[in-house]
C-alpha cells in the first residue's frame, strides 16, 4: 500500500521522494531534507542537509559552509573561529597555524607574507627582504654588506678582503694568486705568458734575457752567466745535468749540448765529444773515445805491440818516419810494424832498436801522422811481461 499523496513529500536537496515524517527542515537554507542526510555543526549546533557542511582541516570538526572559508595560504576549509587576518593585509585570512609573528614588525603575517633571512635565520615580512647581488639569496637589508669595489650588496660570507688594497669586495671579484696563494682583486692581476699562472705585479719577475715578466717558477738560472732566465731558454748538460742557456751550450759532434769545460775534442777522430766519452791514453797521452782504449792504453796502440813476430811493414816511408821520431830520443829503429787508426792520416807504430852491448833490443810504440811524418803524443817503450804488454815512458 503506498502512502496517500498529501503525505509524502521531496528532499530539496536529491530531490527524492519521502515521507513527511521523514523529512526534517534546515536550520541553515529552510529546504528540507531526508532526517537520515542530516548532519549537525560543532560550532553552532545547527541542523542541515549534510551537502551544507564542510569539514575544517585543522580542527578536524565539522561546521556548516557559512560558518567557514577557505584559508588564503593553503586553500583548505577552516571554521570561522579559528580564522586570523594579517595584520598586513586584513582581507586575507588562515587557520593560526599557518600565520608568523614578524621578528622585526612584530605583526603577525600569513606564511606566504614571510621569508627566512639566509644570515640571521629571523622569519619576517618578505618586503623587509633584500636579494643578494651575487647570489639572490634573502635577508635583511641591515645584514648585507656593500662591496667595496662595485657598490654592490652581498652576504657577509660572500665577501673577502683584497691582500693588496685591503678593500672588502664580493668573493667573484677577488682570486687567487698562484704565486702567494693570497687572494687580489682580479683586476690587479696578471697572466704568467710562460705558466699561465696569476699573479700580482711585484710577485712576477723579469727574464733576465727576454725581459718578460713571469712567474718565478718559469725561471731557473743558467750555470754560465748567472741570468734568470725562462726555463724554455735553458738547456740541460748532457754531462753534469745543469742547466744553462742554448745560446751558450758548445754541441758535441754526436747533437748532445753540454758547458764548454765538459767538451773536448778527440785526438783520434777530431770530433767534439763529452769528456766522459773520453780517456786518455797513457801511453800516448792522446785523448781518444772510451771505447778505442784497451784499459788505459790507446786501441792501435796495443795491436801495433801485439804484431811483433808478425809481418814486418815495407813501406819505406814509414821506416824513414819512424827514423825521424826515434832521432828525438838517440836511437835508430832497424824494423818496424804498424796498424791502422779510425783517422786515415794517423798510423800505430812499433819499432825494434838493436841490441846494444850490454844492452837487448827495444821496441818503441808511437802514432805517426801520414801527413807531416811527425808523433802525435808520446813516444813509449814497449816491453812483454807475464801479464801481459807494459808501456812505459820512453825517456
Amino acid at each position: 500500500m503506498t502512502a496517500a499523496e498529501d503525505e509524502v513529500g521531496t528532499c530539496e536537496f536529491t530531490g527524492a521522494r519521502a515521507h513527511k515524517d521523514q523529512l526534517k527542515v534546515s536550520e541553515a537554507s529552510g529546504k528540507t531534507f531526508r532526517g537520515d542526510q542530516g548532519q549537525v555543526s560543532d560550532l553552532s549546533g545547527m541542523s542541515g542537509h549534510a551537502s551544507e557542511f564542510v569539514r575544517c582541516e585543522f580542527s578536524g570538526t565539522v561546521v556548516l559552509a557559512t560558518e567557514a572559508e577557505r584559508s588564503a595560504v593553503s586553500g583548505e576549509w577552516v571554521r570561522r573561529d579559528w580564522l586570523v587576518a594579517s595584520d598586513k593585509n586584513p582581507s586575507r585570512r588562515a587557520a593560526r597555524s599557518e600565520t608568523v609573528r614578524c621578528a622585526v614588525s612584530n605583526a603577525l603575517l600569513l606564511e606566504d607574507e614571510v621569508g627566512r633571512s639566509v644570515v640571521s635565520g629571523l622569519v619576517v615580512d618578505r618586503e623587509l627582504l633584500v636579494p643578494s647581488a651575487l647570489s639572490g639569496e634573502l635577508a635583511l637589508a641591515t645584514e648585507l654588506f656593500t662591496c667595496e669595489e662595485s657598490g654592490t650588496r652581498v652576504l657577509p660570507d660572500e665577501t673577502a678582503s683584497c691582500s693588496a688594497t685591503g678593500k672588502r669586495v664580493r668573493r667573484d671579484l677577488l682570486e687567487e694568486s698562484g704565486i702567494s696563494h693570497k687572494l687580489y682583486l682580479r683586476r690587479l692581476l696578471r697572466r704568467c705568458p710562460e705558466t699561465g699562472v696569476l699573479g700580482l705585479e711585484n710577485e712576477l719577475e723579469t727574464c733576465q734575457e727576454t725581459g718578460l715578466a713571469v712567474a718565478p717558477e718559469a725561471l731557473a738560472t743558467c750555470t754560465v752567466t748567472g741570468r734568470r732566465v725562462v726555463k724554455r731558454l735553458l738547456v740541460e748538460c748532457a754531462e753534469c745535468s745543469q742547466p744553462l742557456l742554448r745560446s751558450v751550450a758548445t754541441m758535441t759532434s754526436r747533437g748532445e749540448l753540454a758547458h764548454a769545460q765538459h767538451v773536448a775534442t778527440s785526438d783520434f777522430t777530431g770530433d767534439l765529444l763529452l769528456s766522459s766519452s773520453l780517456g786518455r791514453c797513457s801511453a800516448s797521452t792522446l785523448l781518444i773515445e772510451q771505447e778505442d782504449l784497451v784499459g788505459e792504453f790507446a786501441g792501435p796502440l796495443v795491436a801495433v805491440a801485439e804484431a811483433f813476430g808478425g809481418p814486418e811493414s815495407t813501406d819505406a816511408s814509414m821506416m824513414a818516419a819512424a827514423t825521424g821520431v826515434l832521432s828525438a830520443i838517440g836511437v835508430r829503429p832497424k824494423r818496424v810494424w804498424t796498424r791502422p787508426t779510425k783517422r786515415d792520416d794517423l798510423v800505430a807504430v812499433l819499432a825494434e832498436v838493436p841490441r846494444r852491448l850490454l844492452t837487448p833490443p827495444r821496441r818503441y810504440a808511437f802514432l805517426i801522422s801520414t801527413g807531416s811524418g811527425q808523433v802525435v803524443g808520446e813516444i813509449a817503450r814497449v816491453e812483454p811481461t807475464p801479464r801481459g804488454i807494459r808501456f812505459s815512458d820512453a825517456r
